[in-house]
């Protein structure tokens, strides 16, 4: 008979739980949602009184309006707080409109096994049906009632309440969402937002905790970006939620990506979590939501200040941008970004794979290489890390703002792709920071500890042009033996032209607190003015990695601008001291040349001798090996008469050279015409820095040396 009333009700407007098969199993207390002793004065929702102590309450109503018709959602919990099992197909339920029109909703297909609440459990039953759009959920009546096939009505009705009074709550940052199985913990644990155009893309991280004892199995879930005017834009995962497992006190996290209008509210935004479910004899599927997960209010819009909070596949972590700048190279310009990213997840995790691109007047993009300073694999909490963003442009390029965003590489489903994590938009680019001659320039956390001042420049003149080279003195600062970096460097003067240059730098490495020296050398054309000179270092970069001795840079970090001391070029007029940094050279004992007239050999034998003495600083490391001493002797008409080039501590055995100490050089010179003054002589002294170019270091005549 129950049957028949049923079909004169109409079947699809009635949510009778006992609907199902005699076949399927009761509830147990351990089957229910939430097991416990339940009282019905602990009801706090809209409810509606089955029995003595039991009651049903309305929770989570939740109505999802993207599709026609919309959908709508809610929660059934029954409380038995009574002696006896409450039996579910004694009791029927019904929702209608305000009008009266009864409407098809249905259970989950989990929740349509369990057909008892024990005494002393709690059940929970998750319903769904569409809607006409227009309706809310305010339009909507929960009717409960109890089968009586002895009254003439057949029914005893019980209560009603409007879904409208038990809306979804949305204040909680952590809200619990229902697997198949099991409970989770949902939270938005990531948001990003990017500007593109007219458009907005948003990159969100779900992550869902298991604190239950069993796995949970994941539904086939979909995502919806809702804005506060209630527009919801899908939100593509990174992987199927369907078919995941997470094992208990294990969670798992999902990277979502949308693009909305760039107008869009989003002062209110939050997730829409739909459970998609395909019904029998439907090819289109229904789109059940189960939570709605708030944004935390502090991520919404643009983050203030230079740090942003960036959630990544291996933990959460603080961006600080500390720097945009944009250096002059060669025939292009390249524009750099420094950033430093700290771990502030409570365990140690693994350095992120991240990357980024440029953005110039929200119109161009250029894709940034990214490059590291250190070998780091693992950051603790609370430790940093230091990145930097790099990419070439036209030097012609005019940019009046740059968007910077950092994004990172996934792997899902096999295949790699990258998804948008942070950005700060309309930065600066500003020039290398310049530092006052004399002044010494803290280069810490790069290549190690040190600490660098540029000496004033120096000329080395040839026949065609000259060359300039400028020493620069680096300290290290740090508590490691540490070699010296690899540099990229460029001259450039008062009216902005810019000279590449080269950078002579040591393969030693350096004690703490040891000095090294590096020169930096050019060669100019003849006129070139070098008024104003200054100099630009930068740490060379091959491949993204910092550059190894014998690598060719194809970019440089951190470039910082020397303004030069005015050089001082002016020989000695004695040789008794002469500073190649870091030598000391001394010529002394010279003798007056003297010749005979070899019959032998028909040839002018010419004899000169002197003493030098060889210093160098062994707190220094540095290298000479383009660098050379020429001694010259010249007649008393200023005519040369012979010329000899020596090494400074030759590697090589057979190179002529001089060793720190003291020795004496003798010459022998043959001369086919004694066609010489030989009333005074002349020595000079040069470095030669390259084959043609020479600086005179000091000079003296016969009258001031010793005969």
């Amino acid at each position: 008979m129950k049957w028949t009333l049923w079909a004169k009700l109409g079947l699809a407007a009635v949510l009778a739980l006992s609907a199902v098969a005699a076949s399927i199993r009761p509830m147990t207390a351990a089957a229910a949602d939430k097991p416990e002793a339940a009282p019905v004065t602990e009801s706090s929702g809209p409810r509606i009184v089955l029995g003595t102590e039991q009651v049903l309450e309305v929770s989570n109503t939740r109505l999802f309006k993207h599709d026609a018709p919309s959908v709508c959602s809610f929660e059934v919990i029954i409380r038995n707080g009574g002696g006896a099992d409450l039996l579910l197909d004694e009791y029927y339920f019904v929702v209608k409109t305000r009008s009266g029109n009864v409407l098809d909703f249905k259970l989950l297909p989990e929740d349509q096994d369990r057909k008892i609440v024990p005494a002393g459990a709690v059940g929970v039953y998750r319903f769904y049906g569409t809607v006409a759009n227009g309706i809310d959920a305010g339009g909507l009546i929960l009717e409960a009632g109890r089968w009586d096939f002895d009254s003439d009505s057949l029914i005893v009705p019980l209560g009603s309440v409007a879904l409208s009074d038990a809306p979804a709550r949305h204040e909680e940052k952590e809200v619990e969402v229902n697997a198949r199985n099991a409970s989770l913990q949902g939270s938005i644990s990531g948001v990003a937002w990017r500007s593109s155009g007219k458009n907005n893309e948003a990159t969100w991280t779900i992550t869902f905790r298991n604190s239950d004892t069993i796995p949970a199995e994941l539904p086939e879930w979909s995502f919806w970006l809702k804005t506060s005017e209630d527009h919801v834009y899908s939100m593509a995962p990174d992987r199927r939620p369907e078919g995941q497992t997470i094992e208990p006190g294990a969670d798992i996290s999902f990277i979502l990506t949308a693009t909305l209008p760039a107008e869009s509210d989003l002062s209110h935004a939050g997730l829409v979590l739909t459970r998609t479910i395909s019904e029998a004899g439907n090819t289109a599927k229904v789109h059940v939501p189960a939570a709605y997960l708030p944004i935390p209010a502090d991520a919404i819009g643009t983050e203030a200040g230079e740090t942003r909070t960036v959630t990544a596949a291996e933990g959460k972590f603080t961006a600080a941008l500390e720097s945009l700048h944009r250096w002059p190279w060669d025939d292009r310009d390249l524009i750099s970004a420094a950033i430093t990213l700290t771990n502030v997840s409570d365990a140690a995790v693994p350095v992120p794979q991240l990357q980024g691109t440029f953005l110039a007047d929200d119109t161009e993009e250029w894709p940034a290489q990214t490059v590291r300073t250190d070998s780091l694999r693992l950051l603790q909490p609370g430790q940093s890390i230091r990145l930097f963003l790099q990419a070439n442009l036209d030097h012609e390029e005019i940019v009046r703002s740059w968007d910077i965003l950092l994004q990172e590489t996934i792997v899902s489903d096999g295949k790699t792709q990258t998804v948008h994590r942070t950005e700060w938009s309309k930065q600066s680019a500003v020039s290398a920071k310049e530092i006052d001659a004399g002044k010494e320039t803290d280069m810490s956390g790069i290549g190690g500890k040190w600490a660098y001042t540029a000496t004033a420049p120096t000329s080395y003149e040839s026949t065609t042009g000259h060359l300039i080279t400028v020493r620069v003195d680096a300290v290290n600062r740090d508590k490691r033996y540490n070699p010296v970096a690899k540099w990229v460097a460029q001259f450039m003067t008062a009216d902005g032209t810019v000279y590449p240059a080269e950078v002579e730098v040591t393969d030693q490495r350096v004690i703490p607190q040891g000095n090294a020296s590096l020169t930096a050398w050019t060669a100019l054309p003849k006129g070139a003015d070098t008024k104003g000179l200054k100099l630009m270092l930068g740490l060379a970069v091959t491949g993204g990695k910092l550059s190894g001795s014998k690598d060719t840079p194809d970019s440089f970090l951190q470039a910082t601008v020397f303004r030069l001391p005015d050089k001082s070029d002016k020989p000695a007029d004695n040789l008794n001291e002469l500073a190649l940094y870091p030598y000391t050279l001394k010529i002394t004992e010279i003798d007056r040349p003297y010749w005979f007239y070899n019959d032998k050999r028909a040839i002018f034998e010419f004899s000169f001798s002197f003493d030098y003495t060889l210093q160098k600083d062994l707190s220094v490391v540095s290298e000479m090996n383009k660098r050379r001493i020429i001694v010259e002797l010249l007649d008393g008409n200023g005519d040369h008469i012979h010329e000899k080039t020596y090494a400074l501590e030759p590697e090589d055995a057979g190179d002529s050279g001089w060793e720190v100490g003291s020795e004496t050089e003798k010459w022998k010179i043959d001369i086919n015409d004694l066609s010489i003054n030989t009333t005074q002589y002349m020595v000079n002294i040069y470095e030669e820095f390259l084959p043609g170019y020479r600086r005179l270091l000091g000079s003296t005549t016969t009258d001031k040396i010793t005969y």
